[in-house]
């Protein structure tokens, strides 16, 4: 039933720097080529590769103008310009979602913890608890059934999804507002531990980006509201600059802020019931299920929540959907009505299955 589109809520975010930041770019060197000699047998011809592999010209590093580590970049309108990748800021979010889902109560896997690493089994990443629950199913000649995965995922890996969950939220790459921007270059030396000066031959210079403005899009599809809650609380200490991304932060790099330049609401179908000319109920997809009859929406275990009610808002319709966009005082009445949901999702018992 996920995969069918109910509900859908965008964010049109502004990224701006407030300090520099750095997201290095990945290796661009080809990786080396060698062939074997012909009439070679195969454990000669792999002991002849491997020692070609050790004797081949190693990469000095170059003077000391070149750089380091360079600011990641992408080919738009017929220039190489820099940009900020979708998935950098969606790992930033997550790893604010986590703490705030430890720090409110409920709790959340670690992405990269087995059922072996650690002694809390709530600390098992989603994905590893579910793919153990298929293996019990599957030596039963039984399928583990869509809604019992979503059942299984911690709160955060409901929105941000896991192996075995797709996401719920899609951010896309963060491309320049308008073609101005500032890059600067910094040095950096290595400390000697002993001496505790600069130790020799440890020099490095990076790539940092001073000004700029990079818009992105936040996009929520089958949201329950308590979702929209958990955004609430990312986005304000995004706006606030409480979350630093990129490399370096450590160091004093990478603080941002943003700016929300617009809230669409979609609904998708006939929802003539939800086309008020000056105000929406926003609903999440427990509410939408139950009204509209979806089947197998109860196995999902969707948070029926109230719908929030918001005024001043105007609505069209495009087909068969229908759009709400939220100006600054109605993004306000939203915000401050889907957060407490997400107070009230953190702190309550995870229902045992």
């Amino acid at each position: 039933m996920l995969r069918q589109r109910v509900n859908e809520f965008e964010v049109v975010l502004d990224i701006i720097p407030q300090g520099p930041l750095l997201i290095v770019e990945g290796e661009q060197e080809p990786p080396p080529t060698v062939s074997l000699s012909e009439d070679v047998a195969f454990d000669e011809g792999v002991a002849e590769v491997l020692e070609r592999l050790r004797q081949r010209p190693q990469v000095e590093k170059e003077e000391v103008g070149d750089i380091d580590a360079r600011f990641v970049r992408t080919r738009r309108n017929c220039d190489a310009e820099p940009f900020v990748p979708g998935s950098s800021l969606k790992g930033i979010l997550r790893q604010r979602a986590e703490q705030l889902a430890r720090t409110m109560g409920r709790g959340c896997c670690d992405p990269f913890a087995e059922s072996s690493d650690v002694a809390d089994q709530r600390e098992v990443s989603c994905s590893a608890r579910i793919e153990q629950r298929r293996r019990v199913l599957a030596a039963e000649d039984q399928n583990l059934p869509e809604p019992e995965v979503y059942r299984l995922a911690c709160p955060v890996c409901r929105l941000f999804g896991c192996l075995a969950l797709a996401s719920r939220l899609q951010v896309t790459d963060a491309y320049l507002v308008s073609g101005s921007y500032q890059i600067s270059t910094r040095d950096g030396v290595g400390i000697d531990r002993r001496r505790g000066g600069a130790r020799e031959g440890a020099k490095f210079r990076h790539e940092v980006l001073e000004t700029g403005r990079f818009r992105t899009r936040l996009r929520i599809r089958n949201f329950e509201l308590w979702q929209l809650g958990l955004l609430a609380y990312l986005l304000d200490d995004l706006i606030e600059g409480r979350i630093r991304l990129g490399h370096g932060t450590h160091r004093g790099l990478g603080k941002i802020g943003a700016e929300v330049r617009e809230v669409t609401l979609t609904y998708f179908g006939a929802r003539t019931l939800h086309a008020q000319p000056d105000r929406v109920e926003v609903l999440g997809i427990g509410r939408l299920a139950a009204e509209t009859g979806l089947s197998n929406a109860e196995a999902y275990g969707f948070a029926s929540e109230d719908g929030v009610l918001i005024e001043g808002v105007s609505g069209e319709r495009d087909g068969l959907r229908y759009h709400w966009r939220f100006q600054p005082a109605q993004q306000e009445q939203l915000w401050a009505g889907v957060a407490p949901l997400w107070q009230e999702f953190a702190s309550a018992e995870p229902e045992e299955d």
